[in-house]
C-alpha cells in the first residue's frame, strides 16, 4: 500500500512537470530549445533606403552595403508592403508564387504614395515551396522568410551597368493585410 501511494505521487510529480515544464520531462534543456528557435526581425523599409546613401557618384553601382542591413544576411525577417504583382496577374486568375512588395503603392499620380518603387525601397519575394498567394489581391501584404541581400545589376541599352535588384525573401509565407479607409486617405 505505502508502494502504490509513492507510485501515484511520482506520477503526480510526472504529471505536473510535464505541464509546468515540458522541455525538462523530454530531456531538453532551456538553451537547447531557445536556439532552435530562430528570433523574427520587423524590417521597415526606411531600414533598407538606407542604402540609397551608398550609391556611387555615377550612380550606376554601390560602395558598399550598410553593416546593419548585411547583418541580415540569412536572418528571418517580417515586413509588410505593398503587393507589386504583374499585369497578368489579376487576369489569369491563379496563384502566384513570385512577387516583390514595396513601399510605395503605385499607382495614384496624385498622392505622394503613387510613387514608382525603387530597387532601394522594394524587396523580390520567392514562396515556399507549396505556399502561393491567391487572387482577389490586397493591396497590402504581410511577408515573412529568410532575407538576403544581393546585389544584381543589368546592361542598359548604352552599355551602361546598372543596379536591378537588392533585396530578397526566400522561403517566405504571405499574409494579405487589410487596411482601412482612412489609413489609405490619410
Amino acid at each position: 500500500m505505502v508502494a502504490n501511494k509513492h507510485i501515484r505521487i511520482f506520477v503526480a510529480l510526472c504529471l505536473v512537470l510535464a505541464i509546468f515544464s515540458p522541455d525538462l520531462v523530454l530531456g531538453a534543456s532551456k538553451k537547447e530549445t531557445s536556439a532552435s528557435k530562430q528570433e523574427v526581425i520587423d524590417l521597415s523599409f526606411k531600414v533598407l533606403e538606407e542604402t540609397q546613401a551608398y550609391v556611387t557618384d555615377d550612380k550606376t553601382d554601390l560602395k558598399a552595403i550598410p553593416e546593419n542591413i548585411q547583418s541580415l544576411n540569412g536572418k528571418i525577417v517580417k515586413i509588410t508592403g505593398y503587393l507589386l504583382v504583374p499585369a497578368e496577374a489579376y487576369y489569369t486568375d491563379k496563384p502566384i508564387t513570385n512577387f516583390a512588395v514595396s513601399k510605395n503603392a503605385y499607382g495614384c499620380p496624385c498622392c505622394s504614395w503613387g510613387d514608382p518603387p525603387t530597387i532601394f525601397n522594394t524587396v523580390v519575394i520567392d514562396m515556399k515551396e507549396g505556399d502561393s498567394i491567391k487572387p482577389p489581391f490586397t493591396p497590402l501584404v504581410e511577408v515573412m522568410g529568410e532575407f538576403y541581400v544581393k546585389k544584381e545589376q543589368f546592361t542598359d541599352e548604352d552599355g551602361q551597368k546598372r543596379l536591378s535588384t537588392l533585396f530578397y525573401i526566400k522561403d517566405a509565407q504571405a499574409k494579405k493585410k487589410k487596411q482601412s479607409l482612412l489609413k489609405s486617405i490619410f
